[in-house]
């Protein structure tokens, strides 16, 4: 290449990178969060028949109706117990007592398990 392409094509990227630099950066802006009460975490104990199981990769979710009629969705899986040798299938017809961390998602009770009651 002849000397006086290249003092143009070196010519041209500097006056990219002066360009590029002279930008102004925006401020970021923090992600507002709203606080859904619906959602909220609290840990809770419920004993119940398991009338339903689904089964998941890690883990099965049981549906137990407790004697008052409340109906729960609970998730037990080895790496939500708080101790993974807790872990045992079910059947449906079974009473099963647990412990766990309870909050409600579009109208439905639902636990994650973190310890099974015998």
């Amino acid at each position: 290449m002849s000397k006086i392409i290249m003092k143009h094509i070196i010519a041209l990227l500097v006056i990219a990178l002066l360009l590029s630099c002279g930008h102004k950066k925006e401020k970021a802006v923090p992600l507002k969060t709203e606080s859904n009460t619906e959602n909220k975490v609290e840990l809770k104990t419920v004993s119940g028949e398991v009338t339903d199981i689904k089964f998941g990769k890690d883990g099965y979710t049981a549906k137990i109706i407790t004697a008052n009629n409340s109906i729960y969705f609970v998730t037990i899986s080895r790496s939500n117990l708080n101790n993974p040798e807790q872990y045992k299938s079910i059947q449906i017809g079974e009473q099963l007592s647990i412990s766990g961390d309870f909050w409600i998602m579009e109208g439905d009770n639902q636990m994650t398990v973190r310890e099974i009651l015998e």
